[in-house]
């Protein structure tokens, strides 16, 4: 493997510099291609935004171009030791079945067309436990392999506070698999109706498109190997990337469908919007990401 060699000053700059104010992301409508549908080009849009953030990162660990990166990319193998509870935590996932209510939104979710085409769907298999329940849905695709849906309950041991939290879904990348935990507990307090539970599962299916999960293990192992740290995690480049990949995985997993679009808009407005949006969350707020939406859903619902 072709040895990457880091300036301690590249890497101060990573981790110290202060991000300039800026919008979330602009989705110019005006200057709509004619020849492509609004969803093509608002995902058009999302992916230019996310990859500019992950240039902005990648050029800071010390790569010379993306092209550098993605040969990296194809050679790296997550190190054991970025499972550790303070960074990535595997036992907040608390196993549950999945209940009727969610294998219905989930089959209804994988049964849309552009769903279909997209991941290019092989089978779909329900695995049971002693008690004939349904403990997971294990989904084979042609394009991004394995996808496996469980329900669980989400809950960070060291925040209390979280147990009842709008957090209704995760993606978690275990063994090279992605795996999508929604917690039904959480689903029921919230009241998420079959339309938004089938928007959050678009959310999370627009994070393994751009696999941002193999991407963000990918900084953390690499910076901890350079530093011994993970302190990129409070740089406000990789916060803006994160954020980024929240935007993408918004736009790019309603699939163009309206009655998600007008679902995932509700959900937004059940985040707390208190935080700042200067914070060093990894998440645009809900009232950011709400407006963004709002004007998706305008122009697809509206379109010829």
């Amino acid at each position: 493997m072709k040895k990457y060699i880091w300036s301690f000053a590249c890497i101060i700059v990573a981790t110290t510099a202060i991000a300039k104010p800026s919008k979330i992301i602009h989705l110019d409508f005006a200057n709509k291609n004619p020849e492509i549908s609004v969803y093509e080009w608002i995902c058009k849009q999302a992916k230019s935004n996310l990859y500019r953030k992950k240039e902005n990162v990648a050029l800071h660990m010390g790569f010379q171009d993306m092209h550098e990166w993605e040969a990296f990319k194809e050679d790296f193998t997550i190190d054991a030791n970025i499972k550790k509870p303070d960074i990535i935590n595997h036992n907040r996932y608390k196993k549950r079945v999945i209940s009727t209510k969610l294998k219905r939104s989930i089959y209804n979710f994988l049964e849309y067309p552009p769903v279909q085409n997209c991941l290019q769907i092989i089978d779909i298999i329900n695995e049971y436990n002693t008690a004939s329940n349904i403990k997971k849905i294990i989904v084979e695709t042609e394009c991004f392999g394995t996808i496996e849906f469980r329900a669980a309950r989400i809950i960070d041991e060291h925040n209390l506070d979280s147990y009842l939290d709008c957090n209704c879904g995760e993606i978690a990348l275990k063994n090279n698999r992605y795996i999508i935990f929604l917690d039904p507990i959480k689903i029921y307090h919230w009241e998420l109706s079959n339309n938004m539970i089938e928007a959050l599962i678009g959310h999370e299916i627009g994070h393994i498109l751009h696999d941002d999960k193999f991407n963000e293990y990918l900084i953390l192992d690499f910076y901890n190997q350079k530093t011994g740290t993970y302190n990129i995690i409070n740089s406000p480049l990789f916060v803006n990337y994160k954020k980024a990949c929240e935007v993408a995985a918004d736009i790019v997993g309603t699939f163009g469908n309206p009655k998600w679009i007008h679902e995932w808009i509700n959900y937004c407005k059940l985040i707390d919007t208190d935080t700042p949006e200067d914070s060093n969350s990894s998440h645009p707020t809900g009232k950011q990401r709400a407006k963004y939406l709002q004007e998706i859903y305008k122009n697809i619902a509206h379109a010829p």
